[in-house]
């Protein structure tokens, strides 16, 4: 780092191996840190030439002037970098390599059906309706990613990729087990909602039993898998409303077929977590068979499915 002062002074130093500032409530880390050190370098050529009589003052005024342009540089920079990275996150710029040939081959089988809820699809949508942030799974930019699902109404089973970022790195370069559990967890609870479930979130998982296989890597991109074994009707203890307890096994594994994981749960449809039931909680599965997507009634028509470019991450 380039600096006005004595080489050993000591605020040299500081400026140094000055990297990280914080920003408001987020710790933010500039890469290219030398506008920042050069305005603190100035700052400290300023102090150190205040302290020397034979200083002019017109240079005095010069460097405490570059000292406050190099940190409004900063502040400038850092702002445009943290509106960058929440719009990248917003738009799902999160780098997911090309999908496998087996996504594709889902969607073009006639029995699969492409599943869409629209609070994964709409960000807008989703924050007017009372969601609080991204999804964990779902939405663009997480540690752990299902871009889209898949589902066959014969088989009761839904399918999908599942990437594996490096936000969800534990050992070196592998990704945490709680991801690889998160993810099939979400396959469980969205499997019966589809078989079990008259639309989105109509049950909630009660039991998992998860069995970790092989190490994923960061950057892998996996199969997930979900299918129901066994549907049984159960009568609520209070309210006396017919409720469904399904028993589910799920899987992630390669294109080869290794299994990486695999995951036992039972969840119960006909239950709703919300304290207050609203019309979000009265959507209903609809279907176009023509270009074979299932969707939730919070769309008036069916809706366009985002490409393959998108879902790779890069905008449109």
């Amino acid at each position: 780092t380039r600096c006005l002062a004595p080489p050993h002074h000591p605020l040299a130093v500081q400026i140094g191996v000055a990297r990280d500032f914080s920003f408001g409530d987020r710790l933010l880390r500039v890469r290219g840190a030398e506008q920042f050190c050069l305005a603190l370098s100035l700052f400290c050529s300023a102090f150190e030439m205040s302290r020397s009589s034979s200083c002019p003052a017109p240079l005095l005024a010069a460097a405490a002037a570059g000292a406050i342009a190099g940190a409004a540089v900063v502040g400038v920079v850092t702002v445009a970098w943290g509106r960058r990275k929440r719009r990248l996150e917003a738009t799902g710029d999160c780098k997911i390599p090309s999908m496998p040939d087996w996504v594709r081959a889902l969607e073009s089988d006639k029995d699969h059906y492409r599943l869409m809820i629209r609070e994964w699809e709409d960000p807008a949508w989703r924050e007017e309706h009372g969601w609080h942030g991204r999804d964990l799974i779902h939405g663009a930019g997480s540690a752990v990613h299902i871009p889209c699902y898949f589902y066959n109404s014969t088989e009761k089973a839904l399918r999908g990729p599942v990437y594996f970022s490096s936000a969800s790195e534990s050992h070196r370069g592998l990704c945490h087990g709680g991801a690889m559990t998160s993810a099939l967890d979400d396959a469980l609870g969205h499997v019966c909602f589809l078989v079990a479930g008259r639309g989105p979130w109509t049950g909630a998982t009660v039991q998992l039993n998860c069995k970790l296989c092989k190490p994923v890597g960061i950057g892998q991109v996996l199969k997930i898998e979900a299918r129901v074994k066994e549907q049984v009707k159960i009568q609520g203890k209070v309210t006396q409303q017919e409720k469904t307890k399904v028993f589910i096994e799920a899987s992630l594994s390669d294109e080869n077929g290794i299994i990486y994981a695999t995951m036992e749960g039972v969840s119960i449809a006909g239950v709703n977590l919300q304290k207050e039931e609203t019309e979000l909680d009265l959507r209903q599965w609809r279907f176009d068979d023509d270009r074979r997507i299932m969707y939730d009634s919070a769309w008036s028509v069916c809706p366009q499915p985002r490409d393959w470019e998108i879902l790779k991450g890069k905008p449109s």
